[in-house]
C-alpha cells in the first residue's frame, strides 16, 4: 500500500479557520496532466449539476479537471496517490527548487538526441526510491508527460513501467511547465487544502465535524 504523507494541517483546523475568503479572481484553467478517469470530455454535463457552495470537496482528485476548470470556492481536495498530491504542493508552494530542477531537465532534454535514454534513466530514478521528495515529483511530472499514451501504470512490484512515447519526443514541455506556475493554477492551489488519505477517513473527518 502507498505510504501516505501529511500534506496540510488537521482537518478541524483547517474548517475552522479557511485557507483564503477571497475567491479567485484571475479565472480557470486547464488540469496539469492527464490522469485516469479525467473529466474534462464530460464537463459540459457536469458543470450545469453543480450546486450552490460554499466550499469544495473532492476525494477523488486526480486530474482535478472540474475544480481548474469551475471551481472558485475554498477548496479540500484529497487522493490516495501520495506523489501526485506532493506534486500540487510544490506548484501550490511554489517551490524554487522544483522549477530549479525542471529547468535542468529540459535543458537536458532540448540538447540531446537519444530522448528515449533520458526518459528511462527519470524511470529508473523514480522507481528507485518510495520516499517522497521534491525531486520524485519533478520525475513524475516528467513521467507523466513523456509515457506512452500518457498512461499511468505500475508493475507487480509497484513499479512504473510505461515505456517512452516517441511520437511526444517534441512536446513542448517549456509550455506545461509555463502553465504550472501561471496565476490561474497557483492562485487556485493557494486557495486549498491538499490530503492524501484514504476517501473514507477524508469524508469521516469532514462528516463528523458537520454532525
Amino acid at each position: 500500500m502507498m505510504n501516505q504523507i501529511l500534506l496540510d494541517e488537521s482537518v478541524s483546523k483547517i474548517i475552522k479557520h479557511p485557507i483564503d475568503n477571497t475567491p479567485n479572481v484571475y479565472g480557470n484553467c486547464k488540469p496539469l496532466l492527464k490522469w485516469p478517469g479525467g473529466k474534462t470530455s464530460e464537463l459540459k454535463e457536469i458543470i450545469p449539476r453543480i450546486p450552490e457552495h460554499s466550499r469544495y470537496f473532492e476525494p477523488f482528485f486526480g486530474g482535478g479537471a472540474l475544480f481548474f476548470n469551475t471551481i472558485i470556492k475554498t477548496s479540500f481536495v484529497n487522493d490516495l496517490h501520495a506523489d501526485l498530491m506532493f506534486f500540487y504542493k510544490c506548484i501550490r508552494n511554489e517551490n524554487s527548487e522544483f522549477y530549479s530542477l525542471l529547468k535542468e531537465f529540459v535543458l537536458v532534454w532540448e540538447e540531446s538526441d537519444d530522448k528515449q535514454s533520458i526518459y528511462m534513466k527519470v524511470r529508473k530514478r523514480y522507481n528507485s526510491t518510495n520516499v517522497t521528495s521534491v525531486q520524485k515529483a519533478v520525475d513524475f511530472f516528467i513521467l507523466r508527460e513523456y509515457a506512452y499514451g500518457g498512461m499511468f501504470r505500475l508493475n507487480v512490484k509497484g513499479e512504473f513501467n510505461v515505456p517512452f512515447g516517441h511520437i511526444y519526443i517534441n512536446k513542448n514541455i517549456q509550455k506545461k511547465i509555463d502553465h504550472l506556475s501561471s496565476v490561474e493554477v497557483v492562485s487556485k492551489l493557494k486557495n486549498s487544502a491538499l490530503y492524501n488519505l484514504d476517501f473514507k477517513d477524508f469524508a469521516k473527518n469532514f462528516r463528523e465535524l458537520y454532525t
